[in-house]
C-alpha cells in the first residue's frame, strides 16, 4: 500500500473540510468541494469499476462506479463527522444507506484496470505516434527536397533563356 505523505495529507483535510460536515443543525451550504485535488491523488488506471445505480432516490441506473486500488486515509475527526450527518436522517445511521444492497445481476459488467496492461497499450500507441512523425518529417524532407530541385531547375532554365537571348 502506498504511504501517503503529509502534503497528501493536506489534500484529504482539504476535501472533507470543504464537505462542511460540522454543521449538524442545518443543511450545510458548500461554495466548492476539492473533489479535483482529492482526484489528483489517486491512480486512475488501477481500480475496479462496474456499472450500478445511485443509492439514493431516485436511484438511477447506468452508473460507472470505480473503486480504487489506492486506499486514503480518513481522520477520525471527518469520520465522527459523517456519522453525526448520518444521524440527521431518519434509518441511515443503522444502514449506512438510503436503500438495502441490491443483487449484482447480468447487466453489471465489472472490470479490473490495471496499469501495467494500460501501459503497454500506451507503449503501443506512443510507438505508432513515433513512426507517424517520423513518416511525417521523412515526406516533409522529401517535399523540400523536391521544391528545392524544381526551384533550381527553374533558376537554371532561365539561366539558359537568358543566355540565348543575349547570343540572338
Amino acid at each position: 500500500m502506498d504511504m501517503v505523505g503529509e502534503d497528501e495529507v493536506e489534500v484529504i483535510d482539504a476535501f472533507f473540510d470543504s464537505l462542511k460536515w460540522d454543521v449538524t443543525d442545518s443543511d450545510p451550504v458548500v461554495d466548492e468541494i476539492k473533489w479535483g485535488d482529492m482526484m489528483m491523488l489517486q491512480q486512475p488506471l488501477e481500480r475496479w469499476s462496474y456499472k450500478g445505480s445511485l443509492t439514493t432516490p431516485p436511484c438511477t441506473q447506468n452508473v460507472y462506479w470505480n473503486v480504487y486500488r489506492r486506499v486514503l486515509p480518513i481522520k477520525q475527526k471527518h469520520l465522527d463527522q459523517f456519522n453525526a450527518q448520518l444521524e440527521r436522517n431518519e434509518g441511515l445511521s443503522k444502514t449506512g444507506n438510503w436503500r438495502v444492497p441490491q443483487a449484482l445481476t447480468d447487466d453489471h459488467d465489472i472490470a479490473w484496470h490495471r496499469w501495467e496492461e494500460d501501459e503497454e497499450m500506451a507503449r503501443g500507441g506512443m510507438v505508432v505516434i513515433i513512426i507517424l512523425a517520423v513518416a511525417a518529417a521523412l515526406l516533409l524532407i522529401a517535399l523540400v527536397a523536391v521544391c528545392m530541385k524544381l526551384r533550381s531547375m527553374r533558376t537554371n532554365a532561365m539561366k539558359v533563356q537568358n543566355a540565348t537571348t543575349e547570343l540572338v
